[in-house]
């Protein structure tokens, strides 16, 4: 899918003016995100798929998570990340590695008891979210605490505003780079329940965002 290839090179060049940074507090400018990651801090050993420059996976380590791996296919991205734990300190416990779904593949069974991704399963095509679902389910320990971020659901509202071009059913597009799979919160539930239990549902705003803006965050437990 050729607005796939295109996203993976777009997400690469929107981090390549991110700069490593000294970090003077232990926040992500979210009251509710920083909940659930205080939450997600008691697991032993957690997987942040999709990290971007490592905004969750550096608040874990700030807080007291144990061992932190975080994975993001953009170089650019990985490496302020990588570069942002050294000033920090962090030489131990946290890790970053450049990768994509691939990565699974080199992990064993039930190696992960906790597991966070934010905006990255609905901006890629959905038989790759199926892959990386599959994966998950088979490399974190029955039980294991899994939190899934997505965006908000695209209304025609607001696809008037941003302007994104529909290319299938569910799949949008900008500038030809897939932006975009547009799937209701039942949708992912029945997706996310072949592999996981439904624990919570919410949908919130960070602290610089409008009321009602409708981030979406699901709440599951590995099945056994």
């Amino acid at each position: 899918m050729k607005e796939y290839q295109a996203a993976l090179t777009f997400w690469n060049s929107f981090f390549k003016e991110e700069k490593p940074e000294k970090l003077q507090e232990a926040t992500v400018g979210c009251t509710f995100l920083e909940a659930k990651l205080k939450e997600l801090a008691s697991a032993h050993k957690v997987l942040d798929f999709g990290c971007g420059t490592g905004w969750a996976s550096l608040y874990l380590k700030q807080i007291g998570c144990e061992d932190i791996t975080g994975v993001d296919q953009a170089i650019n991205a990985i490496d302020t990340a990588a570069e942002t734990a050294i000033i920090n300190g962090f030489t131990e416990g946290i890790t970053f590695i450049k990768s994509d779904e691939s990565y699974f593949d080199s992990i064993k069974n039930n190696t992960y008891d906790g597991f966070f991704s934010s905006n990255t399963l609905d901006v890629i095509p959905m038989a790759v979210t199926s892959k990386i679902l599959t994966q998950v389910h088979r490399i974190c320990k029955p039980d294991a605490m899994i939190f899934i971020m997505l965006n908000p659901y695209l209304t025609l509202e607001l696809n008037e505003k941003i302007k994104m071009e529909q290319i299938s059913q569910d799949s949008y597009t900008k500038d030809g780079i897939l932006r975009c799979v547009n799937r209701t919160k039942g949708e992912w539930m029945t997706l996310f329940e072949h592999y996981f239990i439904m624990e919570t549902y919410d949908e919130f705003e960070c602290n610089n965002e409008p009321k009602g803006y409708g981030r979406r965050m699901f709440g599951l437990r590995n099945k056994k």
